[in-house]
């Protein structure tokens, strides 16, 4: 089994009562942020920006092979 190690970053949202929830997982901050934006604005509401969350990175491991894929995150 071959596994490759990415590196990303874990999303959060801060509601500003220290209620802190992960939002997402990403490797590309700009897309995520585009493709988030394009939802909110959809439903009705105002785009959000980077400035609006927390970030920490994280790693990412895929591992392929056998009768399924894995894929787990390391925080």
């Amino acid at each position: 089994m071959k596994a490759n190690r990415k590196i990303g970053y874990n999303i959060y949202w801060n509601d500003g009562c220290g209620n802190r929830d992960l939002v997402a997982t990403t490797n590309n901050l700009d897309r995520w942020l585009k493709d988030h934006n394009k939802r909110r604005i959809a439903d009705g509401e105002e785009p959000e920006s980077l400035d609006d969350f927390e970030f920490e990175d994280c790693a990412f491991f895929f591992y392929e092979g056998g009768s399924s894929n894995l894929l787990t995150f390391s925080l």
